[in-house]
């Protein structure tokens, strides 16, 4: 069957490139009839250049952790929202629950938030919505401020319930910032 195909793709190449009238000598010259039998193609323009470069992933902030109750160290990481940094963004609607990471926590717990990697913070916020809440509209603030630079946020102990909890970080070197998600479930 492929040879069949190999040769009937030849046999319409060479028919493809005879003349039928007069040959005009200012134009491009062209190549001789493949032997019968032997398909022929012109160069792919495209295979003959240099791939493009590839574009550099955009940055992106480091992880957000919550730390208190949950995972072997106490901190999970949490769910990256909208974020800015360097001129670069992404934004992104309040994250439902099911799409977010989890945390437990006891009631009367402190509950600190930071950079993954340390970077210092500046202004920050805190909201917590009902679990069920999957747009966003039942949150409520439950903290704000300055961090002056620390490496880290605390948070007043949260109410007993299911919430997701949203966080918003800005670097204190005024860089960017971004906001990270959390199921918490307070007991």
């Amino acid at each position: 069957m492929f040879l069949r195909l190999a040769l009937l793709t030849g046999i319409v190449i060479v028919s493809g490139c005879s003349s039928a009238g007069p040959s005009d000598s200012s134009g491009p010259t062209e190549a001789a009839p493949a032997s019968p039998g032997v398909p022929t193609a012109d160069p792919d323009p495209a295979m003959s250049e240099p791939a493009p470069a590839s574009e550099a992933p955009l940055p992106e902030p480091p992880g957000g952790i919550l730390t208190a109750g949950a995972g072997p160290d106490g901190s999970t990481e949490g769910t990256l929202g909208s974020w800015t940094l360097d001129g670069f963004a992404s934004d992104a609607p309040w994250l439902p629950t099911g799409s977010v990471a989890e945390a437990t926590l006891q009631v009367g717990t402190r509950t600190t938030v930071g950079f993954g990697d340390r970077t210092p913070i500046g202004a920050w916020s805190a909201s917590l919505a009902t679990i069920e809440d999957v747009t966003g509209e039942s949150r409520r603030g439950v903290g704000s401020g300055e961090a002056a630079g620390s490496p880290s946020i605390t948070l007043a102990p949260l109410p007993a319930g299911s919430w997701v909890l949203a966080v918003t970080l800005r670097r204190a070197d005024d860089r960017g910032d971004a906001t990270y998600y959390w199921a918490i479930e307070v007991r």
